[in-house]
């Protein structure tokens, strides 16, 4: 058995996220004494689904213990309504899953509503984001901002996308 600290300072990942990740794959944690933890329950998986874990983290571009490495066109820039009370206030940002992230949006507003997304790798993000809300957009909060014409900004995002290889 591994446990899921053991295995998350191999990964170079927070244990939290890789609970998610865990779980994300299917793969239900047995709960285990170690001396690690003090005779405490703690996570553990077993060798060969730590080992699952480890491919996966490998096919989806990371290395074991680093940071991730290029792979394909990394993931989509985004583009979505947060409320339609705020018809101008928009929240940018950067995901490996568009679908994935619309339904967390969704499980605390239902009527989030996708704007646009586009090929995006993660080390674009903030410049995406910068030259896109340069000019009209007012920053509310974090990704959140408030622009006063939604079609300029997609326009905007279109043409920074269109340069980038």
């Amino acid at each position: 058995m591994v446990s899921l600290k053991a295995l998350s300072e191999e990964l170079g990942m927070d244990r939290s996220h890789l609970r998610k990740f865990v779980l994300s794959l299917g793969i239900e944690p047995d709960r285990i004494r170690t001396a690690d933890s003090k005779n405490q329950l703690t996570l553990a998986l077993s060798d060969i689904d730590a080992e699952r874990v480890r491919d996966e983290r490998r096919q989806a571009g990371f290395s074991i213990g680093s940071k991730p490495t290029e792979v394909g066109s990394g993931g989509y820039f985004y583009i979505v309504l947060l409320d339609p009370i705020r018809p101008n206030r928009v929240k940018m940002g950067f995901t490996n899953n568009m679908q994935s992230r619309l339904a967390a949006y969704r499980t605390s507003n239902p009527d989030v509503r996708e704007l646009g997304y586009w090929p995006c790798k993660r080390q674009w993000e903030m410049a995406a984001m910068a030259a896109i809300t340069n000019t009209q957009c007012k920053h509310v909060a974090g990704e959140i901002y408030d622009c006063p014409n939604l079609d300029d900004i997609l326009s905007r995002t279109q043409k920074f996308f269109d340069l980038m290889p």
